[in-house]
C-alpha cells in the first residue's frame, strides 16, 4: 500500500527557494515536489524530472509545476527550486513509500487545467485513461494568483 511518508513546505520571495524534509528519504520512495511561482520563467529541480507546467492567471504571469523523482540510496533531505525573475514562490514537497522504484513508469498519467478568469469557482481537468498499476497515488496542486493573493 502507497503512504505519505513526510512532507515540508516553505515559501521565498527570491528566485530561489530550498525546503528541507524533517528525515533523509528512503532509497526507491517516490518524491514529488509542487512549485507555484510568479515569472514567465519555468522553474528547475536538478535531478527531478518536471511532469507537467501550468501557466494561469490574467495575464497567465503565474505557473504551477510539478516535479517528481525515485529517491535514491544518498538522497538529500533538502531540495531546491529555482526560478529566474521569479519574486515569489512556494514550494510544496512529499515522500511516499509502497510505489514501484522504476521511475519509467511511475509516473504514467497527468491531467491539468487553467482559468484566466477572476469569476471562476471549480474546474475540472477532464478524465484521465484508466489506471493499470495495483497501487496508485492521485497527486493534485491546485493553486491562485499571486497577484490576487493565492498559493498553492
Amino acid at each position: 500500500m502507497a503512504a505519505q511518508v513526510q512532507a515540508a513546505s516553505g515559501t521565498s520571495a527570491l528566485a530561489t527557494l530550498t525546503v528541507t524534509f524533517s528525515g533523509t528519504p528512503a532509497q526507491n520512495n517516490l518524491l514529488l515536489a509542487a512549485v507555484l511561482n510568479n515569472g514567465t520563467v519555468i522553474p528547475t529541480i536538478t535531478g527531478w524530472v518536471q511532469a507537467t507546467t501550468l501557466a494561469f492567471g490574467a495575464v497567465s504571469v503565474d505557473e504551477v509545476t510539478i516535479f517528481y523523482r525515485v529517491a535514491g540510496a544518498a538522497e538529500s533531505k533538502n531540495v531546491v527550486v529555482n526560478a529566474t525573475l521569479a519574486t515569489l514562490m512556494d514550494m510544496h514537497i512529499y515522500e511516499y513509500s509502497g510505489l514501484s522504484p522504476n521511475v519509467a513508469t511511475i509516473l504514467d498519467k497527468i491531467a491539468s487545467t487553467a482559468d484566466s478568469g477572476g469569476t471562476v469557482t471549480s474546474r475540472s481537468s477532464g478524465a484521465t485513461a484508466s489506471i493499470t498499476d495495483a497501487i496508485e497515488v492521485c497527486f493534485a496542486a491546485v493553486a491562485q494568483s499571486l497577484t490576487n493573493g493565492g498559493s498553492s
